[in-house]
């Protein structure tokens, strides 16, 4: 069972239909598709409480938040690696600790069995799904595209499209298909760098006047489906 810790600076922008082209042909100048994974389908099951606390606390922008999800590259089969992640967000900076394991072996832990391995990383994770009660509570699904820095390896761009969810089916193995999130061909791209953005970067964001957006997918499935419907309710 692999475990993994890594800590970096991420921030996201919205890049519409007209102008992502142009954006890629830019990025290629300074970037190069990411050697293993140029292009893939991240598929995650989002774990929370009965109240939505964690989903609540995102929206709510707070300097700290967490979050607790499996993740697949593809739909899995029992035998399949996949990923068990606490992703912790404070002032900017995103913690990730992660094990992985074969699919089967996750849902086992993650539905109250032991761990594969006792590492550090494991009992973190059970603590904070015991913690809060966490249980399986969306399926969401994106393509993305990656890219690595042709000089600097630890700086990664990436653009999600095709973002998609649902509630029933909490299972990496029932395929990915769910609604739409974003239904008008907007991209989100999110620039991961440890440190400071370089030159290229900034020239990036300012050529193609782009601002940064606060976008969690789970925060905003929350919002829509939770805040909104009861917004419209009450009209």
């Amino acid at each position: 069972m692999a475990q993994y810790i890594f800590s970096r600076t991420e921030k996201k922008y919205a890049v519409p239909p007209s102008i992502y082209e142009e954006v890629c042909e830019y990025v290629r100048q300074f970037m190069s598709p990411d050697k293993d994974y140029p292009t893939y389908t991240l598929c995650n099951i989002y774990y929370d409480n009965d109240h939505f606390e964690l989903a609540r606390r995102s929206v709510e922008k707070p300097k700290f938040k967490q979050k607790l999800r499996m993740r697949s590259y593809g739909t899995p089969n029992p035998d399949s690696k996949v990923y068990v992640e606490i992703k912790t967000k404070y002032k900017g900076v995103v913690y990730k600790r992660r094990i992985g394991m074969k699919y089967h072996e996750a849902v086992a832990y993650l539905s109250g069995e032991e761990p594969p391995k006792d590492t550090q990383i494991a009992r973190e994770i059970t603590y904070f799904k015991n913690l809060y009660s966490l249980k399986p509570k969306v399926y969401i699904a994106y393509e993305r595209i990656a890219f690595s820095g042709n000089e600097d390896k630890n700086l990664r761009l990436t653009m999600d499209t095709n973002i998609r969810y649902r509630f029933d089916r909490l299972s990496l193995a029932e395929g990915d298909e769910g609604m739409l999130l974003v239904p008008d061909g907007t991209k989100i791209m999110e620039i991961k760098a440890v440190g400071a953005f370089p030159a290229e970067i900034l020239e990036l964001i300012r050529r193609f006047s782009l601002s940064p957006v606060s976008f969690s997918k789970y925060g905003r499935i929350y919002q829509k489906h939770y805040i909104e419907q009861k917004e419209i309710a009450h009209v």
